[in-house]
Formats: structure tokens, sequence, C-alpha cells
């Protein structure tokens, strides 16, 4: 009718605006256990090492099943380096300035102005050990943890620590859909969509392996899980907004 119409046509401009202005924090996994970077998956002489708590991005599996590609950057004193290189046993920082490892030999660094604490960056793209990623800290792995036992029936309550523990950010408007974005390295890495406080659709980037769903949607680099059926104005409007973002 006009009058749905209307509403879904309201909470489309309102996902859209809501969506540019919002600002969340990316969630990267945890090492969980000091892990060493290398620069190819069957080096034996490291780069750098990263202490437990350091975040990392994982980018793939490699070639060696032990260890897995990650992306990480981190941050460099003035006091540890050498013109514009990080000296041998430099100390690491994150963004905040908070120590996360150091590194074994003399590393160039990059000039960076996303932190207050330095302006001398390293962006290590490399491999470390598989087992020293907190398990915990993979929203996809806590993801099914919570729905496979549930065939996939949840609701907000279910998921109120799972959304806050992985820095979702809620988008909400009258239709009665209510959208949680987290953030990834380079736009969402994961959303959520709630119809009156039940779960009904997962929009992950990463591999998520669900045993209970309704259906699948599979296009170019959209891919949407339906836990549950919806009105077609409803997956119409579904499919439209994620496949501009």
């Amino acid at each position: 009718s006009q009058i749905i119409n209307h509403k879904f046509a309201r909470m489309r401009t309102l996902l859209l605006t809501l969506s540019l202005l919002a600002i969340t924090l990316a969630q990267a996994e945890k090492v969980i256990s000091t892990a060493e970077i290398f620069d190819t998956p069957y080096a034996s002489q490291p780069l750098a090492w990263l202490d437990r708590g350091a975040e990392v991005w994982i980018e793939g599996n490699s070639d060696n099943k032990a260890r897995i590609k990650i992306y990480t950057k981190v941050w460099v004193k003035r006091k540890d380096m050498t013109r514009s290189q990080a000296k041998a046993n430099a100390v690491l920082h994150d963004i905040n300035g908070n120590v996360v490892g150091g590194v074994y030999l003399p590393q160039q660094t990059l000039h960076d102005t996303t932190s207050s604490f330095s302006s001398h960056a390293l962006i290590f793209r490399g491999y470390i050990l598989k087992d020293r990623i907190d398990p915990k800290s993979i929203p996809e792995t806590e993801l099914v943890k919570i729905l496979n036992p549930k065939k996939s029936k949840v609701d907000t309550a279910d998921m109120n620590v799972f959304i806050k523990h992985f820095n979702f950010h809620q988008i909400t408007d009258t239709a009665g859909l209510v959208v949680y974005k987290m953030n990834g390295k380079e736009g969402p890495r994961m959303q959520l969509v709630f119809k009156e406080s039940r779960l009904v659709v997962v929009v992950p980037t990463a591999d998520l392996n669900l045993k209970y769903f309704e259906a699948e949607l599979s296009q170019a680099s959209l891919r949407v899980i339906y836990l549950e059926k919806l009105k077609p104005e409803e997956e119409e409007l579904i499919v439209e907004f994620f496949g501009s973002r």
C-alpha cells in the first residue's frame, strides 16, 4: 500500500543518512599470547613480535596451515628511531600509545598522522601462528556459537553481549527494522537486522557457516543470510540498502 511504501521510503532515507553520520570503532582480532610476525608462510626469521592483547586483522589462510596471514599497524617513538627507521628492538605501540610488541631488526617507518601519539608508523602484512589468535575475538566464530544451538532463533536479549563486545552501532526506524553494524578494516565487517527484537538477517563479509537459516542471497560482493521469511518489500529494502554499501 501507499502507507507501507512511504514507511519503507522513510526508513531507506534514514538508514542511509545515519550510516554516513555514524562513527564506530573497528574491531580487530586479538593475539592471545606472544606472536612473532614472519614475512612469508615458511620464514624462520621473524621480523617482529606482538604481545598478548595486540590487535591484528586476519587477511586469509596461507600455504602453511599452521600460519595465518595478518595485517597490523603500529607506531614507534622518536627515541626508538634512526632517521626514518625503527631501530632493532624498538618498542611497538598501538594508536593510543600502549605497548604492543617490538621489532627484532631495523624497519622502515611511514609518516602517518592518524595517531596523536606518534607520526611514525609500521605496517606489517605478514604471517603469525594461527593458534596465537584468540578465537573469542573472531565475531564469525562467536556468532555461530550463539545461533547454532538455538537453531538461529534468537532475539536482542540473546545478542546484547555479542553486540556490545564487538562494538556494533545501532540504526533504528519506525518501519520496524533495526540494523546493527560492526566496522572492519575497510567498510562493514558484519551487519545484523532485527525485526520486533528477533534477529532476522545477517550480512557478513567474512566466512560464516550457519547450520540453520531460511534462505541465502549471494551476488557479487553481497551475501545476505535470512534467518526467517520476510515480506517481499522488506527483502527488497534489505537488498537495496546493503547492496549500495
